[in-house]
């Protein structure tokens, strides 16, 4: 993570932490004196933001720590787990709030509303509008989950201090309240979103799918270079916004040098580094492309993969010792297992007199 980047994460830290106590309060106070089992529980939700503030601007000053020996790829992985700590506070919170809001229906008290308590709401509203258009800037320039979660929040917030307007006019109209099932309403609202950003966060920590349009780059530079025949076990590992690291296995013609080889493939790692500020490791799969037996086992494993499904595909086929070997390409639409595929190609390819060795290779990157 650049030093721009976690300076973003710390202002957008601070500006909660400052709205957010303030807020927290307001409300506290003005709901404890009107008896608003709503507002009481949007100030724990303004309090959980003060919290939530917080482990942002910590999670975004460590993922800013450079490498180390421990930790050679970075830390900007404290991001993520300081998105995920927030959800855990969000969902305690929520259903909390959930438990007092059922109390209040089943055992309901008087509210008392005064202007005070109608300026406090309003002023809360317009707080967290300004609060969202800064954290949207914050996050047009960064691409933080972590901010855009905070953006969530924040409409979240206007929505429920809405619904608590609503609720008084009600009262105010009718003399029915509903405080507590407003209370029921804003802690769903809460519990969904901390969820729906446990979920998230969770997918990324456990290794999500690269950007689409990282992957089509990569692929866009091998499938420009001329020098190569072809590549496989594209792999790209994420340890956080900005730090991506990768490998690949690319083909070229066993009759070139080692030198003219190794010049193709430092070529391709500058070019994916300067591009993507991502680490590339280039891994050589030579090809004899002029050997009549090797021509024709080509030929054979590829009827032998289309009896079976026609979307198999195979590479780094050789032949070593008398021994066959070759990787087959599961795409994620062949339903087959590992073991059927490789029993119906022993069986096709009986015929021949060499041991097979078969890897079946289930990458879902260029899937």
């Amino acid at each position: 993570m650049n030093e721009n980047r976690s300076n973003i994460g710390i202002k957008v830290g601070a500006v909660g932490i400052l709205s957010n106590l303030l807020l927290f309060i307001m409300k506290i106070v003005i709901g404890l004196s009107s008896g608003s089992t709503a507002i009481v529980g949007d100030a724990i939700n303004n309090l959980s933001d003060f919290l939530s503030s917080i482990i942002t601007a910590i999670g975004f000053k460590l993922s800013s720590l450079p490498a180390d020996r421990e930790h050679p790829f970075g830390h900007a992985r404290f991001e993520l787990i300081s998105g995920f700590v927030i959800s855990i506070i969000m969902l305690y919170l929520g259903i909390d709030v959930l438990r007092e809001s059922v109390t209040e229906i089943i055992q309901p008290s008087q509210l008392q509303v005064s202007s005070v308590l109608i300026w406090i709401l309003i002023i809360s509203i317009v707080v967290k509008i300004l609060q969202m258009i800064f954290y949207r800037r914050m996050f047009q320039q960064s691409k933080s989950e972590v901010i855009e979660a905070n953006i969530k929040d924040s409409r979240n917030d206007v929505l429920i201090t809405s619904s608590i307007l609503l609720g008084i006019w009600i009262q105010t109209l009718t003399g029915y309240k509903i405080d507590g099932f407003l209370g029921v309403l804003i802690s769903f609202l809460i519990i969904g979103s901390s969820i729906e950003m446990l979920r998230d966060f969770v997918h990324d920590l456990l290794g999500a799918r690269p950007d689409d349009a990282l992957i089509k780059g990569v692929q866009d530079i091998l499938d420009a270079s001329k020098e190569i025949i072809g590549y496989h076990d594209l792999i790209i590992h994420t340890y956080g916004s900005g730090r991506h690291y990768a490998s690949v296995h690319v083909e070229v013609d066993v009759q070139m040098s080692l030198q003219e080889a190794h010049d193709i493939i430092d070529h391709l790692e500058y070019k994916i580094n300067k591009l993507f500020k991502m680490d590339m490791v280039v891994h050589l799969d030579p090809l004899d492309l002029k050997s009549p037996l090797l021509n024709g086992l080509n030929e054979d494993v590829k009827k032998a993969l289309n009896t079976i499904d026609e979307d198999l595909r195979y590479h780094d086929l050789r032949l070593v010792h008398n021994i066959l070997i070759f990787d087959v390409v599961v795409p994620n639409s062949v339903k087959l297992d590992d073991e059927e595929i490789i029993q119906d190609l022993n069986q096709a390819l009986k015929a021949h007199p060499y041991k097979i060795k078969i890897t079946i290779d289930r990458n879902y990157l260029l899937d």
